[in-house]
């Protein structure tokens, strides 16, 4: 019994990571964190999340978005910022989402 407690206490940390891993973040707090002029760590959750995705999709063999190799990541940041401020991404949709519909329209390949 001793074991079969042990076992479940350990998996209990994998399957919540698991819950949190299939819904994602949420566009509107990356807007948040991208739109927040005081924390370094916003700031640096925003880049990252955005600057992965841009490297996600580069290594795609059919790319929906071409962000030039010298394209600082700060214009990224306010690209999803701006699309948010306009109205133009509804709140509940994926962070990923959003990125992606946005990246496209300012970033498309030619």
């Amino acid at each position: 019994m001793r074991r079969l407690l042990t076992v479940l206490l350990c998996l209990t940390p994998a399957v919540a990571a698991a819950q949190s891993a299939t819904t994602g973040k949420d566009g509107y707090e990356l807007f948040i964190q991208c739109d927040s002029d005081n924390s370094a760590f916003n700031q640096g959750v925003c880049l990252g999340y955005l600057g992965a995705l841009v490297d996600l999709e580069a290594a795609t063999a059919e790319p929906d978005f071409c962000v030039p190799a010298d394209e600082p990541l700060s214009v990224l940041q306010r690209a999803y910022v701006a699309a948010f401020q306009s109205g133009g991404i509804p709140r509940g949709t994926s962070a990923t989402a959003a990125a992606l519909q946005i990246l496209a329209a300012a970033f498309p390949c030619q």
